[in-house]
């Protein structure tokens, strides 16, 4: 696999390599996302391309086709960092590494390239600008969806599928959908899974049985979700547990629509990909933007998808 790796991104340089030279008397906007294997960030940047060519700029896609964490993130900025770059935005990988983002940040903030961070926030002062969804809102819609469906029950209890423990995403929706749960009495166990699907599979294999005490499962991610009912379903439990998810995933809908899953929190990735690249021309055209963009994610149940598109 680590060989596999090396040649991945040994084939992506070149390619970027030759990019780069193509376009060193236009603009050079370097984007470096999570990763192309997951959906969410598939989607993001393949609408990031769309509207980087409605508006006129070079966008240089240097998104690592698996997964990469923030330390290997941090190898492809540095590549970046050489190449004529004017603007760089970035979502970060996980888990974050500070000491290594840190560094390299500081590299970019010495030669005056703009940092732009997509979804995961970041605190450094070269990042002149944020854009994400709004992760508290986002929680805080998931618990209201939940609670209306099980504050009733006798003795009301969620569990929680964190992401990563420190991750700022995971934070703000647990704090949104833990604010919900003690306004409405309702019990909860938080279960970091770390964005893994796999810790996902063997955290609901121990706590939802066939008997669980669990009357709802709330996952900060969709696969994590997807994860949580497929295996509360193969124990054929007699229990209508509740599954919410977050992000907003194609799949999801499709599970949603087929009473598998009650709803998801949908992110607007169209909507951060736009926002991101008209704030990162207005950064390099020294007009006036806004530091922080939040952008309101949608509770997506079957009733909304019959009605909407996504």
């Amino acid at each position: 696999m680590k060989k596999l790796n090396i040649i991945l991104i040994a084939l992506l340089l070149f390619t970027s390599t030759f990019c780069f030279t193509a376009n060193k008397k236009g603009t050079n906007i370097v984007y470096i996302g999570y990763s192309l294997e997951k959906p969410f960030w598939n989607a993001l940047s393949k609408k990031l391309k769309t509207y980087s060519r409605i508006h006129g700029l070079d966008l240089i896609d240097l998104t690592p086709a698996l997964n990469k964490h923030s330390q290997g993130q941090a190898e492809l900025m540095e590549y970046a960092l050489n190449k004529n770059t004017d603007a760089i935005i970035i979502g970060l990988g996980s888990p974050l590494d500070e000491k290594e983002i840190t560094k390299t940040f500081d590299k970019f903030y010495a030669e005056g390239i703009p940092i732009i961070l997509i979804d995961t926030y970041f605190s450094h002062p070269g990042v002149l600008a944020y854009i994400t969804s709004d992760n508290l809102f986002g929680g805080k819609l998931a618990g209201q969806h939940i609670a209306s469906k099980i504050k009733n029950n006798k003795t009301p209890s969620v569990l929680i599928l964190g992401g990563e423990k420190k991750h700022p995403n995971s934070i703000l929706r647990i704090k949104g959908i833990q604010e919900i749960c003690e306004d409405e009495n309702i019990d909860y166990s938080i279960v970091y899974a770390d964005w893994s699907n796999e810790k996902a599979y063997e955290i609901s294999k121990e706590l939802l049985t066939e008997n669980t005490d669990f009357d709802a499962v709330f996952s900060c991610w969709d696969p994590g979700i997807i994860v949580a009912e497929a295996v509360y379903k193969s124990t054929r439990g007699k229990k209508d547990l509740i599954f919410v998810g977050f992000d907003g995933l194609p799949q999801t809908f499709d599970l949603i629509k087929t009473n598998h899953i009650n709803a998801t929190i949908a992110q607007n990735s169209n909507k951060m990909a736009e926002k991101t690249i008209l704030i990162t021309k207005k950064i390099l055209a020294k007009s006036h933007y806004r530091i922080k963009t939040l952008i309101d994610p949608v509770l997506a149940d079957k009733e909304f998808l019959l009605k909407n598109e996504l």
